[in-house]
């Protein structure tokens, strides 16, 4: 049997939430904040404003697909990088110093 160990993905997105635009600035330098969004042209992280990402709830989209969507800074790291959501909070709470319960 495979130890698994056990990570609250809300706990961290909450606290990633604390600091988005800051966060969102290092997943993707041309991306841009205009109002309370943060654009970005795809989950590639060029330049445009396909992709948004509301600065105040974490909820995400990119409107040239659809289907790349979310609620959280989790989930959008996580389809970015292409791994699941409680791989992309272990990473992120240890790249982020965050504690999490």
């Amino acid at each position: 049997m495979e130890n698994k160990e056990w990570i609250d993905i809300g706990d961290v997105a909450k606290k990633l939430q604390l600091r988005a635009e800051s966060v969102l600035k290092d997943w993707f330098p041309n991306g841009k904040k205009l109002g309370n969004e943060f654009l970005v042209g795809s989950l590639n992280g060029e330049s445009g404003q396909s992709l948004r990402i509301n600065l105040d709830s974490g909820m995400w989209m990119d409107f040239a697909t659809t289907t790349d969507k979310g609620g959280d800074l989790v989930s959008l790291y996580a389809a970015k990088e292409k791994i699941t959501n409680p791989a992309a909070a272990k990473f992120l709470a240890s790249e982020y110093g965050i504690r999490v319960k």
